[in-house]
């Protein structure tokens, strides 16, 4: 992919600056720091730190900790006379990489350019939102800026191309395209939309693969990954992926002991034909069998170059989308079919107490579990007593305008019927 601005001087400058301290630092004993250095280096770290602690999508990609080491050894430099900067060939080596690294970090995110990337989620080939165009109101509701009820929200999170919206910069014959600032580029904008199949795997593994993806695509953004954010992500996934597994072990433990039941096993292990009871529950030993080797696996493939080399196209961030969502989505299918055999149990009886009082439980957990993932998804509290007060509200008032109109014709008419006589 191209970056569609124009070079100016700011930007040559830039990476100019950088191959510049790159050479300073292959050569550190050619060259001492001079008193306007440290300053530009300090002020550039105390940018890159401010920018860090009040910005939760910081386009810094350095890591607040070595930031302040970087911060300290700078000051310590500051301090020596001549001589001890002289000696301290180390420091001005390591300073010269800093700053190399910062000049190529300030080029590769616009430094300066009006469409300069401003954080780390923001791609500087395509930015449906960060355009000079001419919209009108229609437009923009035409476009749908509003969210939608929180089920299509959730309906188009697992299923988006059923509910598909074109682009603010699709369909609309009041943009204006020559001043698109950049270009739209149509294969960077193809990097930021969910294929066919990942939306499916997403329908088969309740949604943990879009989810990924969406991590996914903005660690691995213009095809640069971000060590601080890379770092954040595997922190949080390790323990998670232990807490699966542990989860997977435990179900694993209860369906062997669901298996040597007497009652289930009714035919023993020479029995020609198994029970749907057991059936499913030979599926959820599979699924969690599965859930362990693959949080096992996926626990030793954390390499930045690992998904370095997927983000050149869209199916290999993608396939590591559906390999990162593996693990949740076997555990969820291993309760459910736990959970199958259960019921086949239930419902295979003749107990009718039973049979009622499972089908009582079913339907309120489904309705607090479905209220669990409304509240999930809602972006403000919504009052549900006092939306059925407003709409009890706005059905009686409309009764009584229908009402009040019905007795006005009806008056209208006797009256007129009593002119007549």
């Amino acid at each position: 992919m191209e970056v569609h601005v124009e070079w100016d001087n700011w930007l040559v400058g830039l990476q100019m600056k950088s191959h510049y301290w790159y050479h300073n630092e292959l050569f550190p004993h050619l060259y001492e720091l001079a008193d306007d250095d440290i300053d530009e280096i300090d002020d550039i770290v105390g940018y890159a730190m401010g920018d860090i602690f009040t910005s939760s999508c910081s386009a810094v990609h350095w890591d607040p900790e070595k930031l302040g080491y970087l911060q300290t050894m700078v000051h310590r430099y500051g301090k020596k006379g001549p001589k001890g900067r002289r000696r301290s060939v180390g420091e001005r080596r390591t300073i010269c990489r800093m700053l190399s690294s910062f000049y190529e970090e300030r080029f590769l995110n616009l430094f300066g350019d009006k469409v300069a990337r401003l954080s780390s989620t923001q791609s500087v080939h395509y930015s449906e939102h960060r355009r000079r165009r001419i919209r009108d109101t229609a437009s923009v509701v035409a476009h749908g800026t509003t969210q939608g009820p929180w089920y299509r929200r959730i309906a188009k999170a697992v299923l988006p191309w059923m509910w598909r919206r074109g682009s603010a910069d699709e369909g609309n014959k009041n943009v204006n395209y020559e001043d698109a600032s950049p270009p739209v580029d149509a294969e960077a904008k193809g990097m930021l939309q969910n294929s066919l199949v990942l939306n499916i795997f997403s329908l088969i593994m309740f949604g943990g693969p879009g989810i990924h993806m969406q991590q996914i695509r903005e660690l691995a953004l213009d095809r640069l990954v971000r060590q601080r954010g890379y770092k954040n992500y595997v922190e949080k996934m390790l323990p998670e992926w232990r807490d699966i597994t542990l989860y997977a072990t435990v179900i694993l433990a209860a369906n062997m002991s669901f298996l040597t039941i007497g009652s289930v096993d009714e035919v023993g292990s020479a029995g020609p034909n198994r029970t749907n009871s057991q059936r499913a529950s030979y599926l959820s030993i599979l699924a969690s069998m599965g859930t362990i080797m693959f949080s096992l696996l996926l626990a030793r493939l954390f390499d930045p170059d690992f998904v370095v080399n997927r983000s050149v196209s869209r199916w290999g961030l993608e396939s590591l989308a559906i390999l990162y969502g593996m693990p949740f989505a076997l555990l969820l299918w291993s309760m459910v079919s736990f959970f199958l055999s259960f019921a086949i149990l239930w419902y295979q009886g003749e107990d009718n107490v039973v049979i009622a009082m499972v089908s009582i439980s079913c339907f309120i957990f489904a309705v607090i579990m479905a209220w669990g993932v409304k509240a999930a998804h809602e972006k403000e509290y919504e009052s549900y007593l006092e939306k059925v007060v407003e709409k009890v509200a706005e059905k009686v008032g409309k009764v009584r305008k229908k009402v009040g109109k019905t007795g006005r014709k009806i008056e209208r008419k006797v009256r007129t019927e009593n002119h007549y006589t």
